[in-house]
């Protein structure tokens, strides 16, 4: 992605959740400081939450050097609203309209392994062609919400025009949803469907496992059907209250014949689905309340034999650097362990 984004000639459109006030975050500073001074319209949109100090002295030469800055929802702001819940987890980039970046990764040190939770295991998605504009209509849907009072161009300035005549062999579908899309949001809908029409295989990858009662309820009759249900979640923590979730769905989800894997190679954050081998999925929404219900997540479908078969042997691949879970021990958790999930599952509830 950097050296995509160091290769723009006419604009940049930046939109990610967290962006780290460290080597990584302030090379991206650099570059796209460095772009605006060339001559290219950069526009950088975080999240109020996400973002919270960042790379600041790096943001204030981006704005001084002519950058456009957007925060959306300053959590400062929101202590005494209900948007306060609401963040924009989506991680879109788009390098003069005819590539796009999406995916789980921020932007720091600890997304290529080096912060204390070490190896680090995630996914993205580049795109070129056609999927490249409804790409670019969320960003500018987002923009427009966030930083109203510096207006866009119009849509053709941040399109390249080979990319709506560019047509490839895969298919793609965006799906993006949050607050704003309720009660009717596409991101829950879009795995609850990929869960249902699966008739051999369902592969999940989330470093957080609370799913809604009907998603919860199509893993389990998925199982108990003979689908092949397997999940990988992270063996480390790294919010202590969402590790104790984990293991409490996962025993729900075990006990109906779903097959729970614990990453030990490091951490797990991939937010991906296989549903037989059909299609797949990457993109920013945890299998959790918070993206599900709260969060403005943005997710790439691909109908490709292709991607879905390299997908599902990734995944594979990453179950012999896990270990299998399992109900019996569950089980055997002591007696603090039970009430740390106990605490950990009225929190959620009450989140």
């Amino acid at each position: 992605m950097f050296a995509s984004l160091r290769s723009a000639r006419r604009s940049i459109l930046f939109e990610y959740y967290i962006i780290r006030d460290d080597e990584d975050g302030n090379e991206l500073m650099d570059i796209l400081t460095r772009k605006v001074e060339e001559g290219v319209e950069v526009r950088l949109m975080t999240d109020g939450f996400g973002i919270k100090k960042g790379p600041a002295k790096a943001i204030r030469r981006f704005r001084s050097a002519g950058g456009h800055y957007a925060v959306f929802h300053y959590w400062l702001k929101l202590l005494l609203s209900p948007k306060k819940s609401h963040r924009n987890h989506r991680k879109i980039a788009v390098v003069d309209g005819r590539e796009v970046f999406c995916g789980g990764f921020n932007v720091g040190d600890e997304y290529r392994g080096e912060g204390p939770l070490g190896h680090w295991r995630d996914a993205s998605i580049g795109v070129v062609g056609e999927g490249v504009v409804p790409m670019v209509m969320n960003f500018m849907e987002d923009w427009r919400y966030a930083a109203w009072k510096d207006p866009l161009k119009d849509i053709s300035f941040y399109l390249d025009p080979s990319v709506k005549s560019h047509g490839g062999e895969d298919r793609m579908q965006l799906v993006s949803g949050g607050p704003d899309t309720m009660p009717n949001n596409q991101v829950p809908m879009q795995y609850l469907a990929m869960i249902q029409n699966a008739k051999e295989r369902v592969y999940i990858a989330t470093p957080y496992l609370d799913p809604d009662e009907s998603i919860k309820t199509a893993l389990m009759y998925a199982a108990s059907s003979g689908v092949d249900v397997r999940i990988l979640i992270p063996k480390k923590k790294d919010h202590i209250f969402v590790y104790w979730n984990n293991l409490t769905f996962a025993d729900e989800l075990m006990r109906s014949g779903v097959k729970v894997y614990r990453y030990t190679d490091g951490f797990v954050h991939e937010k991906a689905i296989v549903s037989d081998s059909r299609c797949c999925s990457v993109g920013s929404a945890n299998l959790d309340s918070r993206s599900l219900s709260l969060n403005f997540e943005t997710n790439v479908v691909l109908y490709s034999e292709r991607l879905t078969a390299q997908l599902a042997d990734r995944f594979l691949e990453d179950l012999e650097s896990s270990e299998q879970y399992s109900c019996e021990e569950f089980d055997r958790r002591t007696t603090m362990m039970r009430v740390r999930m106990a605490v950990s599952r009225l929190l959620c509830m009450l989140a």
